[in-house]
């Protein structure tokens, strides 16, 4: 009874009440039934003149989106344009920046991924470093790590009891060849949390590359002692 649900589900998305998942549901459920019954393409000329004109039907262009993401193959092209156009529409649009963003790095453009991500910081702070945190393995990707350095450094201020986020930093200093540098990240990264035995284990090869055994002992010690995994213990004695 296909068509007796798109009415309801057309019904939902012209009220006030209804969060963003249930309509993100509902849209994807409307295209979905459209596509069983032989009318897509038909409503994507309606979607797509809905959304042309002035002022735009925003669940128009979200449908639009589904409906070319759906294509097989996908239409990577309309989608991010599409998705381009509602976020100027809507700026700040945490679900729209976070879909053109994951639309770009499947296309392997990595430099708008991070321009977006940056407008991600912006408009969620709460989840700030996550996006930061991408930003670092996208601009590594693109071998900018001066660009990498500087977003995980940020995501260590934002966040600096996220024992993690120093391991990443403390990663990217070692790859940059700035032992001092990660030395410091990983010591901080352990003194929050003293299970993260591989990071123990890191940090005392680097100690021990440097010619610092006594430093690296206790290291070594303590991931004997307290490491649940053998394999993890027998490697350091």
């Amino acid at each position: 009874r296909d068509t007796e649900a798109l009415a309801m589900l057309n019904t939902l998305l012209t009220l006030d009440a209804v969060d963003a998942a249930v309509r993100r549901e509902a849209r994807r459920q409307i295209v979905a039934m459209h596509e069983r019954l032989g009318s897509i393409d038909t409503q994507l000329a309606t979607w797509e003149q809905a959304f042309a004109t002035e002022p735009p039907a925003l669940d128009a262009g979200y449908m639009l989106v589904e409906a070319y993401g759906r294509r097989r193959p996908p239409d990577v092209a309309a989608v991010e344009r599409t998705l381009g156009r509602i976020a100027t529409l809507r700026p700040g649009d945490v679900d729209t920046l976070a879909a053109l963003e994951r639309s770009y790095v499947l296309r392997g453009d990595r430099s708008s991924a991070i321009t977006t991500l940056e407008q991600l910081v912006e408009a969620d702070p709460m989840r700030a470093v996550s996006y930061l945190e991408r930003m670092a393995e996208h601009a590594l990707a693109l071998y900018r790590d001066a660009d990498a350095l500087r977003y995980a450094e940020e995501a260590v201020r934002r966040r600096p009891e996220d024992a993690a986020a120093h391991v990443r930093l403390g990663d990217l200093h070692r790859a940059r060849h700035e032992l001092d540098a990660a030395v410091e990240q990983y010591r901080r990264a352990i003194a929050l949390d003293d299970r993260l035995f591989g990071t123990f284990f890191e940090l005392a090869q680097l100690e021990g590359e440097r010619g610092r055994t006594t430093e690296a002992a206790p290291l070594y010690m303590h991931v004997i002692r307290v490491s649940p995994d053998d394999e993890t213990r027998i490697t350091c004695m």
